[in-house]
């Protein structure tokens, strides 16, 4: 009699199809618990914001220690970190590291005017550093000069009392430091380099600013005190020469929850334009002379 075989799985197929199975509940549960968080931590925040607007927590007052407020709405302290975080970056709330979270409501909002405004109507303090360094890719990328050549580089740092509200990278090459001088007021925005330039014979030509939104670097999220996780408002700026050639390139860098860039255009009119509507004030102003019904009707057709 020939011998019979037992067709068997291997064992390894089992334990393979044991493990996928184990596996995927074990992710289902992760995703109940992800989407779980994610709801709770939305209910909590906009409690929170429901509060803050009517009032029950004013402006510059502090909110419950984390764990009490995690026992108040019965979650998680991650989860209500993610909740505090959110109105962080919606810019109703202030966390000071190791004093609390503080309440700012009206938000507080900082208001960049783009360069033609820029001279005027800031009340920030402004500090800056200054280092000779050499042109990596981007830098030389943005000032149109090659990779290596050197370059100043300023750092400004802006603050609304103690608080952090803007940080400005300015490049300039490095044959035109000398026109710069670092005892001139400063501008939040790195506005005084641009006038000791002009004001030293360099001639501006032109200038282009580009706004980009995008999460801040770990190295600006720490120094403008914001969170990692948020938004900010990003305008890289380059000024060129009447030769062309890019006199100076800069990103300043606005926490996304408070800022806002606002640029107004002044639109020249030509000469008939500009006089038409006062000779139209002047003759409504005056009374009319009599005139008779086919007088009106032809000036009425010429009008």
């Amino acid at each position: 009699m020939a011998p019979t075989h037992e067709h068997q799985l291997p064992p390894t197929s089992v334990h393979s199809k044991e493990e996928t199975r184990f596996s995927s509940v074990a992710t289902r549960a992760r995703l109940e618990v992800t989407t779980g968080m994610a709801t709770q931590y939305r209910d909590v925040a906009e409690e929170l914001k429901a509060l803050i607007n009517q009032g029950n927590y004013p402006n510059g007052t502090q909110l419950p220690a984390e764990d009490k407020l995690a026992v108040q709405y019965g979650v998680s302290r991650p989860t209500l970190r993610l909740a505090l975080e959110q109105l962080q970056n919606e810019g109703l709330l202030d966390k000071r590291h190791g004093s609390g979270n503080f309440v700012r409501w009206p938000a507080e909002r900082l208001i960049y005017p783009g360069t033609a405004l820029m001279p005027n109507g800031h009340d920030l303090n402004t500090d800056v550093s200054t280092t000779e360094t050499t042109a990596d890719a981007s830098v030389a990328a943005l000032l149109e000069i090659t990779e290596g050549d050197k370059v100043i580089a300023y750092t400004y740092l802006a603050r609304r009392g103690t608080r952090p509200r803007s940080l400005t990278q300015s490049y300039v090459p490095a044959r035109l430091a000398a026109l710069i001088s670092p005892n001139r007021p400063l501008h939040p925005w790195a506005h005084d380099i641009r006038l000791q330039l002009t004001e030293s014979g360099v001639q501006l030509a032109s200038s282009t600013e580009r706004l980009v939104a995008r999460m801040p670097t770990s190295s600006e999220a720490r120094t403008l005190q914001i969170s990692p996780r948020g938004t900010v408002l990003v305008v890289a700026r380059t000024f060129n020469d009447i030769s062309g050639r890019v006199v100076e390139a800069s990103a300043v860098v606005l926490p996304g929850q408070c800022a806002e860039a606002i640029y107004t255009t002044h639109f020249r009119l030509g000469s008939e334009e500009r006089d038409s509507p006062a000779r139209t004030a002047v003759t409504r102003s005056k009374p009319a002379p009599s005139r008779s019904q086919p007088d009106r009707e032809r000036q009425g057709d010429t009008a």
